[in-house]
């Protein structure tokens, strides 16, 4: 989806909360790069799902987890095509080497409430808790199945408000 308009905290929150995710969209600019870029990855044989494995430098195990040079379950990263999001808002993409599973009674793909649950105690351990960001500032979501552009590659969506220089540093070397 495009917008022409910037979506500010206060408008991320709320939808967010009500979980109407599919509501948030990419600028018109933005959009088109994300285009070009899956028709280049087309265009040479691979898959923006591939792309992503190969620059996380992950491969898929037998029993449908990842794993790869890091030891860590997870990689952060800034969002290569971010939604529309006003200035003051960073979006990251946490990529995980485990399934995220779908809630089976979600006709969308949503998360159940267990899961959740989970997810959000580890972004509280990383982001609030090791790199020190204010909970007020920051805000996470997963799109529902339906809504991925990227199924293969369990992932979840960040955002923090006026990321500082050093925060952003911290999330670079130490997450």
């Amino acid at each position: 989806m495009i917008g022409s308009l910037p979506i500010s905290w206060d408008q991320l929150i709320e939808i967010v909360n009500r979980n109407d995710i599919d509501k948030l969209y990419r600028s018109r600019d933005c959009k088109k790069c994300y285009d070009m870029h899956k028709q280049h990855l087309i265009y040479q044989g691979s898959s923006v799902e591939n792309y992503v494995l190969q620059k996380l430098k992950w491969h898929k195990g037998d029993d449908g987890n990842y794993f790869g040079e890091s030891s860590r379950p997870y990689h952060v990263e800034r969002n290569q095509f971010p939604y529309f999001f006003t200035p003051d808002l960073v979006h990251l993409v946490a990529w995980l080497k485990t399934e995220i599973p779908p809630d089976p009674h979600s006709p969308l793909g949503d998360i159940s409430e267990e899961t959740r649950k989970r997810l959000d105690a580890l972004i509280t351990e990383l982001f609030v808790l090791r790199v020190g960001i204010d909970r007020s500032r920051l805000i996470w979501f997963r799109n529902w199945g339906a809504l991925q552009s990227i199924k293969a590659v369990p992932h979840i969506h960040i955002v923090v408000k006026n990321l500082s220089k050093e925060e952003e540093f911290k999330i670079s070397t130490e997450l």
